[in-house]
């Protein structure tokens, strides 16, 4: 009886995903329809409910909302390239990952039935399958996560200044191998610097790619200050507005490191696109905490040095709020040594998490002030 029931639930397994199609949403919000025969495409979104203006009807004003970053022709059409790239490899990871669970469930399934018939050679061989399966769920669910946290990275690679702009488009390149030919990499270069000179050309790529950026190093009342330049950390946007935002995010976050004396601080420039911000976020009050995870998993809680509320941009509208998280001596190492995963903020308003993108960001600006001790 029990053979029965393992090749009915093995029946209806195949034969259900041999005659459905079914929709899922990757992690990085793509929709996508599946076909029995594997193949997928992707779900255009629904149009938007407009206002009597001809506007997005949502909880912001567009109005107050600022246009886009603009990028030049080449670069745009770059970025376009590596977006559909990264979407393409996010939902082939997904792909693979939904299929490695069907044969994780076949297989505790078939475990389950040797058990029941004493089937110790078979039961030996499921064990050691059942060993492998796992380690390649858990190297596809970091793929799957990785390539989805690319997307975003690339998305924001218009947030940049220009020479890192530059620079992440010639790495995720690489990365996607799009730019398997010097031309395509020159394209690149001399979009942004057309009045360059070749040679000055590859010494400012040159310059781009040093990842210690010190903003300043000085000393005031015997005490040395050093501050690393401030580095775009990640961005975020509420689900339900992210049909609206499309490439921009509502939150852009930009990091710096500072050490006064022996003390370290991580200084977080958050900059919202809307001049209501204060309204909706509040603001960080003293002692407010940064809950920061590491990939590990391993947790730290830093808290604000002081109240700090939004600052309004003259030009653009947006909210601005510098928040400094001084860093306990012990915990200095985590931060120094490994790459985040994501931070919680608390507002005024609520606690709310982010997705880390620039997940080596931290250890790149300690090894900076690092080297110039």
């Amino acid at each position: 009886m029990g053979k029965w029931i393992l090749i009915s639930f093995i029946f209806f397994i195949n034969f259900g995903h041999s005659n459905a199609q079914r929709e899922a949403t990757t992690l990085s919000g793509q929709k996508v329809k599946i076909f029995a025969d594997g193949m997928w495409e992707k779900v255009l979104p629904i149009e938007q409910t407009l206002d009597s203006n001809g506007l997005i009807i949502n909880e912001l004003n567009p109005k107050s909302l600022p246009p886009t970053n603009t990028l030049d022709d080449t670069n745009k059409e770059m970025i376009d390239k590596l977006i559909s790239t990264a979407e393409q490899r996010e939902v082939e990871t997904f792909l693979l990952l939904d299929q490695l669970d069907k044969d994780l469930a076949i297989n505790q399934v078939a475990t389950s039935q040797s058990e029941l018939t004493k089937d110790k050679v078979k039961l030996k061989a499921l064990k050691s399958e059942l060993k492998l399966l796992k380690n390649k769920i858990e190297e596809a669910n970091e793929s799957y996560r990785l390539s989805s946290k690319n997307i975003a990275t690339i998305k924001n690679i218009q947030n940049l200044k220009a020479k890192d702009q530059k620079e992440k488009i010639m790495d995720f390149a690489v990365m996607y191998k799009l730019n398997s030919t010097d031309d395509e990499v020159k394209l690149i270069q001399s979009s942004n610097n057309k009045n360059m000179e070749a040679s000055r050309l590859q010494n400012k790529i040159s310059e781009s790619k040093t990842n210690c950026k010190i903003a300043y190093d000085k000393k005031e009342k015997k005490v040395r200050h050093i501050a690393t330049e401030s580095s775009y950390i990640f961005g975020y946007t509420p689900e339900k507005l992210k049909s609206y935002f499309k490439e921009k995010e509502l939150m852009t976050v930009t990091s710096h490191l500072e050490r006064i004396g022996k003390q370290h601080h991580l200084v977080l420039t958050v900059k919202i696109i809307s001049k209501d911000a204060a309204r909706n976020y509040g603001m960080i009050q003293k002692e407010n905490m940064l809950k920061v995870t590491f990939i590990t998993g391993k947790s730290v809680t830093l808290h604000a040095l002081d109240d700090v509320r939004a600052t309004i941009e003259t030009y653009t509208g947006n909210s601005v709020y510098s928040i400094n998280y001084p860093i306990p001596s012990e915990d200095i190492d985590s931060f120094a040594k490994i790459p985040l995963d994501t931070v919680g903020i608390m507002w005024s308003s609520g606690f709310e998490s982010y997705d880390i993108y620039e997940v080596d960001i931290l250890l790149n600006h300690f090894a900076c002030i690092k080297s110039v001790q």
